[in-house]
Formats: structure tokens, C-alpha cells, sequence
């Protein structure tokens, strides 16, 4: 059995990039490119053919080369979702901490007089020694 090899491109856009990646035993023709630019994206067709073989499939890509992100979407994603919470929650706490206060200083801030305080007494023990036995 004739042992066979794959041959690298001899002229093209992927001179010196198109590296063999497969496994002939297999069936499978993969080849890898590396150092991929965006002047790379477009669909790709490629048929192989070993003789006697006259007919074969053939085989089409896509490729679509981007600019990889430094911050994912997802990231953002939960920053803004995070951000907007805890500025809600930190609103809620301070609406509620204000309310308390301004109730503490109202309560704080009213007058009461020595002639009230010991009506109010009086009232709590008449009400304590009224109570049936």
C-alpha cells in the first residue's frame, strides 16, 4: 500500500499558514491555518480527490474572523445589571434611614411640660389600681 501525504499550499493567500491537521487512516482531511486575518473571512470549498476516485464531495466553510473582546458581553452584562441593583438597594436604605431619623427628631423635639407628665402618670396608676381582682 502506497503511503500517502498531504501537501501544503504552493502558491496562495495561505502560503506558510495551512498547516495538515488530519488523519489520512481516519478519512479525515483537516488542516489548520494559522495567523488568521480578517482579509481570511469568506466560504471555502474543498475537494478531495484520490485516484481512481472520479467523484467526490464537497466540503464548504465559513469563516468569519472577529476581533476577539477584552470585556465580554456577559461581564458588561452583569456590571450593569449589578451597578443598577445595589444603586436601587443603596435608595431604598437611604429613603428608610432619612424617614427614621426625621421620626427620631420629631419625637426628640417635643415639648412636654412637668404638669402633663404627671397627668400622664396619674392616668397609668389609676388605670393599674383599677384592675379587677
Amino acid at each position: 500500500m502506497k503511503k500517502l501525504t498531504p501537501y501544503p499550499p504552493f502558491k496562495g493567500q495561505f502560503l506558510g499558514r495551512a498547516v495538515w491537521d488530519g488523519n489520512i487512516n481516519r478519512k479525515d482531511a483537516s488542516i489548520l491555518i494559522r495567523n488568521i486575518q480578517p482579509v481570511d473571512n469568506g466560504t471555502y470549498l474543498c475537494l478531495v480527490k484520490n485516484p481512481p476516485d472520479v467523484h467526490g464531495e464537497m466540503g464548504e466553510i465559513l469563516v468569519k474572523v472577529v476581533n476577539k473582546e477584552k470585556i465580554s458581553e456577559i461581564m458588561v452584562l452583569a456590571l450593569v445589571i449589578g451597578g443598577g441593583t445595589a444603586v436601587i438597594i443603596l435608595l431604598v436604605l437611604l429613603f428608610v434611614l432619612y424617614r427614621y431619623w426625621n421620626m427620631q427628631k420629631t419625637h426628640r423635639s417635643t415639648p412636654v411640660s412637668a404638669l402633663e407628665c404627671t397627668e400622664k402618670l396619674n392616668e397609668k396608676s389609676q388605670d393599674m389600681t383599677e384592675v379587677p381582682a
